[in-house]
């Protein structure tokens, strides 16, 4: 059974307890990456093609810092995607607005971000995708620049930042009981796993691939009773949910999200614990 838990661990990814890097809020998973700047628009006057060409934009977990010309202003940034249209509160951490919040809304047509919000603290959050003149509004295209599988596993890997517990375990085709799965939580930081238990504690590297399909996860042990083994998986990262079928006796990488006897797989579904 501890087999199958350490499984669970490593691929779970949960921020350890100490310090870290800050996991993103609600609604902002699909903003991490790179991005290239297709226009802008403020107060009714777009920005000239050659000022808009040099604006670049990288997200990273709560940062948003972009970029144009010589100028750069950073900021971290809340999100709900609760709220339609989903709405996106931006607080500047250097430049002239340094400890300011400004509210806007965003959404994103596949590789397209598209940001309206107000130039000061004191504009009301916009309704819609315009900047019209006078409206002290600054509306922002934005293009999702190709990261290659390297950068694909950089953006991945913040999105399962925290802690995680079990909500269900299947092995081989057989349902664990809920009450077995209680006292067990994954810590994920960076590409490394820490897994609790009432025994002790697991470490290890996991390692996604979302270029693959479906999405791939090796999970290598580096201590405990697994040191210097290695397990294979497919994964599903939904929001707080993450599902996980992994290979527990070295039988090779499952290719669906299902268990039967015999085959040597067990299927995880976690969920990630609130602050």
């Amino acid at each position: 059974m501890r087999r199958f838990w350490l499984v669970a661990v490593a691929a779970s990814l949960v921020a350890a307890d100490g310090p870290g890097p800050k996991k993103p809020g609600v609604g902002l998973e699909t903003l991490q990456g790179r991005w290239t700047m297709e226009s802008v628009v403020v107060n009714g006057e777009p920005i000239p093609a050659d000022l808009v060409k040099t604006g670049t934009l990288v997200v990273a977990g709560d940062r948003y810092d972009p970029k144009l010309g010589e100028n750069a202003f950073g900021a971290t940034f809340k999100a709900d995607s609760a709220r339609k249209p989903t709405t996106i509160d931006f607080t500047f951490t250097s430049g002239p607005q340094e400890g300011k919040t400004v509210n806007g809304i965003f959404k994103i047509d596949g590789d397209t971000l598209t940001v309206c919000r107000g130039l000061t603290e004191e504009v009301k959050r916009p309704t819609e995708f315009a900047a019209p003149a006078d409206s002290n509004l600054l509306l922002v295209v934005w293009k999702r620049q190709a990261a290659g599988r390297k950068g694909a596993v950089a953006a991945e890997l913040t999105k399962f930042e925290g802690t995680w517990v079990f909500d269900t375990l299947e092995i081989e085709g057989k349902a664990m009981p809920a009450a077995s799965l209680k006292g067990a939580k994954l810590v994920l930081q960076g590409d490394k796993f820490t897994f609790h238990e009432a025994v002790g504690a697991t470490r290890g590297v996991f390692k996604p691939d979302p270029t693959a399909k479906p999405k791939r996860m090796d999970i290598e042990f580096t201590d405990g009773p697994e040191k210097g083994k290695t397990s294979l998986g497919i994964y599903e990262l939904d929001g707080d949910t993450y599902k996980l079928c992994i290979d527990i006796a070295s039988k090779g990488r499952p290719t669906e999200f299902a268990t039967k006897a015999g085959r040597g797989h067990a299927l995880e579904v976690l969920k990630r614990q609130k602050p």
